[in-house]
């Protein structure tokens, strides 16, 4: 469907859409109808000579009872090639629904091979309702100033109601000495403008009395620049030529099957369409968002995909708006929340973690292009880069989830994609016991290490729960407190309202614009904070962190990757090393003693399940050897006290008895 109106009256639409017409019913055997949709008075029957019969209004009762075949027989057939249906020559359908509009043209689509609309001349509720229709609009002005700048304004107030500029093109009429320069009005009027026709009144004469269209002088301006249309078509529809038939309501199907060959065909040239809108309009980040989750979108690809005649057109449609603005086949998993991860290995099936357990799901991803393509267009959306060049990207999703995503030739097997969802469920200590993470007496004693602002660090291997044990913790630190997270990718939720956030971020493209841990860290004892909690420490940042700890900001928390708490204080040490190399070791080892309280080192288990092993506290430094003693541990299924007190437990006497039942063995 190609739609074709103007700013005002007397600028030439008619004449356009008309030329347009004939010219697209050139190639033998092509079907198109021209359509006229004026509720006060039409032309185009005058224009060339002819009765206004039939006029769309005479069929506009009966449009919901009409199939498209009869409709096709009411046409009036042009000498031309083109079949006409006209606006009735005085005004009478003013209140006819828009629906009703829309479904004429609807009804034309599954007969007609193009629909060319002369649409009003003002924006009403029937051309918005067209317009969003049109696969391509051409919008006829004339080349004076005044003319110009009311079409500008017309531009701009489609803009202001989310419709897309992108698929508009401008012929500027009657262009002569006095228009302003082709340049200018290119400023003005922010779309493609299509071409320039010279003002030349005889050719406009010579049709109203003739009733010949002005393709028949084939050197006439106006000709030339609709021809241009026809090579644009494959740009703006996706595929010139014949589309293939369709079965329209109510017809029966020879077949009731349809081939996964057909369902993809039809699915892409939807898609496609839809992204040609989107890359004119340019949307990214927060615009393409808001533009996915509106109405017009929604209607956009019900209408694009109803009466395509293929079984699950909901299903369709559904699956198109996933692939353009979701993560298509892996929507349904982030959708999951019992999945915790999602791995795509290259072309094959997709593995999911679902209860800290591996499956291998019915989901295949059969072509690299494909996994490719998702790649790029989740990278693109945050802003990122990923090709050959820079092969590698880490980067959060608007829900949290963090993505991960290598290409060939690093990844050997295919392009490798890994989500880790985002949890929106903030555990609390007593959900973690109910799990079976710790005992009572382990919290216990872990809220006294909070509310006795110990530094504590949660040490694991990759998806063991630290993050989350980190979040419970949390939750014992006091309201009034002022707490500043900082993340490499922000995860954490805490329960408490005084919480300033801060994420870094990676250097851009070009290789600037990185804000790392490290300077977050320092940014943040600045920022008069009461508790500071680094999502992860893994680099240099440790530095800060530790000499923060040492130096009256205690009570901080964080996560390191590491197999055990002794081996977490040797990654502590080397990473304390790599950022200040000069450091003798016995330094970096009496600061880390200083620094860090209490360890709490987690596991995950063959079952999924995710323990707290070990509870250990920092003791100091004997024979230049940090020492550490197990308080707490989790051995043969059962939590148990070791029976070693902590060096601070005289601080904490006043719990007396209840205090010193925690470390009772047995």
């Amino acid at each position: 469907m190609i739609a074709v109106f103007g700013s005002k009256g007397g600028v030439g639409k008619t004449t356009v859409a008309l030329n347009l017409a004939v010219i697209l019913a050139r190639t033998k055997g092509r079907k198109v109808t021209l359509l006229e949709l004026n509720d006060d008075g039409g032309s185009l029957a005058a224009h060339l000579g002819l009765e206004a019969t039939p006029n769309f209004a005479s069929l506009l009762p009966q449009v919901e009872e009409l199939e498209p075949g009869a409709l096709a027989k009411k046409l009036l057939v042009h000498r031309t090639g083109i079949k006409l249906l006209f606006s009735p020559q005085k005004p009478q359908v003013k209140e006819t629904p828009v629906g009703n509009i829309e479904r004429l043209v609807h009804l034309l689509t599954y007969t007609q091979d193009y629909v060319v609309v002369d649409c009003q001349q003002h924006l009403s509720p029937w051309t918005m309702a067209l317009l969003d229709l049109a696969q391509l609009i051409i919008l006829v002005t004339t080349g004076d100033l005044i003319a110009l700048q009311s079409t500008a304004a017309m531009l701009s107030a489609l803009s202001g109601e989310g419709f897309p500029l992108g698929k508009i093109q401008v012929i500027v009429n009657r262009f002569c000495s006095f228009s302003p320069p082709k340049d200018q009005i290119s400023k003005i009027l922010p779309v493609g403008i299509l071409g320039f026709l010279p003002e030349d009144p005889s050719p406009l004469a010579a049709a109203k009395t003739s009733g010949i269209p002005l393709v028949s002088n084939t050197k006439c301006s106006l000709v030339q620049a609709l021809e241009s249309v026809e090579g644009q078509l494959h740009k703006f529809i996706g595929q010139a030529g014949n589309p293939p038939s369709r079965l329209w309501p109510g017809q029966k199907k020879e077949q009731p099957t349809t081939s996964k060959e057909q369902w993809r065909a039809m699915k892409q040239i939807v898609q496609q369409k839809l992204l040609d809108d989107l890359s004119r309009e340019q949307l990214v980040g927060e615009q393409l968002e808001a533009y996915a989750s509106s109405p017009q979108m929604a209607q956009k690809v019900k209408r694009l995909v109803e009466g395509l005649s293929l079984p699950g057109e909901a299903q369709m449609a559904d699956e198109i708006t996933s692939h353009l603005f979701g993560l298509g086949p892996l929507d349904p998993f982030l959708a999951d929340d019992s999945i915790s991860e999602i791995m795509v290995n290259g072309p094959g099936p997709v593995y999911i973690e679902r209860h800290g357990i591996i499956e291998c799901t019915e989901c295949i991803l059969p072509a690299a292009e494909e996994i490719i393509k998702l790649i790029q267009r989740i990278a693109s959306r945050l802003g990122r880069r990923i090709d050959e060049s820079s092969p590698m990207v880490d980067a959060r999703l608007a829900d949290g989830s963090r993505v991960n995503a290598v290409l060939p030739p690093i990844a050997l097997g295919g392009p490798i994609l890994t989500i880790r969802k985002f949890s929106s469920q903030c555990f609390t200590m007593e959900q973690l016991m109910e799990l079976g993470s710790l005992s009572q007496h382990m919290a216990d004693f872990l809220k006294l290490c909070i509310e006795a602002r110990c530094n504590i660090i949660v040490a694991g291997g990759a998806s063991s729960g630290k993050t989350t044990t980190l979040g419970a913790l949390s939750a014992f630190i006091e309201p009034r407190e002022r707490i500043i997270t900082i993340e490499d990718a922000a995860e954490l939720r805490l329960h408490q309202s005084h919480v300033v956030a801060l994420e870094a971020r990676p250097a851009n493209v070009e290789g600037k614009g990185e804000i790392s841990i490290r300077q977050l860290v320092r940014n943040a004892l600045r920022m008069r904070p009461d508790r500071i909690i680094v999502g992860e420490v893994r680099g240099d940042e440790v530095m800060d962190m530790v000499q923060a700890m040492n130096t009256g900001h205690s009570g901080s928390l964080s996560t390191v990757h590491a197999n055990s708490p002794r081996e977490l204080l040797t990654r502590l040490e080397g990473m304390m090393l790599m950022a200040s190399p000069s450091l003798p070791l016995i330094s970096v080892r009496e600061q880390l003693a200083a620094a860090v309280n209490i360890i709490i080192y987690q596991r995950r288990f063959p079952d999924g399940s995710r323990k707290l092993t070990q509870v250990s506290e920092v003791l100091g430094i004997e024979k230049k050897q940090i020492k550490l003693q197990d308080l707490f541990q989790y051995q043969e299924g059962e939590f148990a006290a070791t029976g070693q007190k902590p060096k601070f437990a005289a601080e904490l006497s006043k719990h007396g008895a209840e205090f010193e039942k925690l470390f009772v063995t047995g």
